[in-house]
């Protein structure tokens, strides 16, 4: 189980200290390249996420969550979908809390440009952490729920009122897919939450599925908007970079089989895959012709 991926693109100056950054915690790790990063400028947008991972735990019985912070600026479309090369990122790691890997991130975005960036976008999942940290380093951003995690959600609550593969069910469920596909893929959410409530029963216990919908709607009415629009504008409506930086980071290096760590531990090896993964990262990005390199 892990934390919800939240993703950014913000406008927001860097925090005011000496070096632009607030300083990491000893549970933290950071790694950076000032050479290169003086060379980006003016980047589209400069997108993050935020995810988390569970370690085995020798000092505390059910483990211990770390929390990943990714940020990566998209300066080129690839393909014949435009999608957009990521060609600068930077992972941040912690095993302490939700406002450390928030503070981290901040960091890294203004590392990539994010100052510059023309307009501030943010991308979750509506965990509770997630929303916190968006609206404390990033408030003047535009906020847009993660479109597949919504999307399974409402299409949860139609299959709880009408389960099975008799042929009318399948019809209606059908049906019922594509009115709130188009209203929600509209941005009409004022319109889809009553849709969504007059699909449970009169009379009767709701659904669970029905109620998480209703309850996600309801409580991201902020985030939830013209997702055909943002397309077109080219913002990110999926999580799978913030996802992608957990296994990285977290699951790959921390989570093997029969390994337990220890707190004096775990911090240095968090520390040392953080530093391994950017300093990797950092040739690929210096070869790319943004910064006069040669793929």
């Amino acid at each position: 189980m892990s934390r919800g991926p939240e993703w950014f693109s913000s406008s927001r100056s860097r925090p005011a200290d000496a070096r632009g950054c607030p300083q990491p915690s000893p549970d933290s790790a950071r790694a950076r390249s000032p050479n290169l990063l003086a060379r980006l400028t003016s980047p589209p947008w400069v997108q993050g996420g935020l995810d988390g991972g569970w370690l085995p735990w020798r000092e505390q019985q059910g483990g211990r969550e770390g929390t990943i912070g990714v940020v990566a600026s998209p300066v080129a479309t690839a393909g014949k979908h435009g999608r957009h090369r990521l060609s600068q990122r930077r992972q941040v790691a912690t095993l302490g809390t939700a406002e450390a890997v928030g503070r981290l991130t901040y960091a890294a975005a203004g590392d990539l440009g994010a100052a510059e960036a023309p307009q501030p976008v943010v991308l979750g999942d509506g965990a509770d952490w997630t929303t916190t940290q968006a609206s404390e380093h990033f408030p003047e951003a535009v906020k847009i729920l993660d479109w597949p995690h919504l999307w399974r959600k409402v299409q949860a609550a139609v299959r709880a009122l009408q389960p099975g593969r008799s042929t009318a069910r399948r019809v209606w469920r059908q049906q019922q897919y594509a009115v709130l596909l188009a209203l929600l893929w509209a941005g009409e959410h004022v319109e889809a939450l009553p849709q969504v409530r007059r699909l449970g029963p009169a009379t009767g216990e709701v659904p669970p599925a029905v109620e998480a919908a209703i309850g996600s709607l309801e409580s991201h009415q902020d985030w939830v908007g013209n997702y055909a629009g943002w397309q077109e504008q080219g913002y990110p409506l999926g999580s799978g970079l913030g996802e992608r930086a957990g296994v990285r980071v977290i699951q790959r290096r921390m989570k093997k089989r029969g390994r337990r760590w220890k707190r004096a531990n775990a911090p240095a090896g968090v520390a040392l895959r953080v530093h391994w993964i950017n300093a990797a990262w950092e040739p690929a990005a210096a070869s790319h012709p943004l910064f006069g390199g040669t793929p």
